[in-house]
């Protein structure tokens, strides 16, 4: 049951963080379409691009990727640990 809990969370790390390298993603583009609106209404002369979305998610999506493979690198050796040549 851990296995699969497990592959469910590295399947989002990937998914959630990464999602928005791409600049016509559906949340890349909510992200845009909201972030202009809000400066319209402050008064704030700034429009934010897909493009730019899709460039400041690319250092979070490669974190993630690293933090990712520590998290798999910790859970094989707790599995290595309990069932294989450390295990009972």
């Amino acid at each position: 049951m851990r296995s699969k809990v497990w592959s469910a969370a590295t399947e989002n790390y990937g998914n959630f963080f990464a999602q928005n390298c791409f600049m016509g993603a559906s949340g890349t583009l909510l992200i845009v379409a909201t972030l202009n609106e809000l400066f319209k209404s402050h008064g704030i002369d700034q429009v934010v691009t897909a493009n730019q979305i899709a460039l400041w998610s690319i250092p979070i999506a490669v974190i993630s990727v690293f933090v990712g493979g520590a998290y798999a690198l910790w859970f094989d050796k707790k599995l290595n640990k309990k069932y294989g040549k450390g295990g009972k």
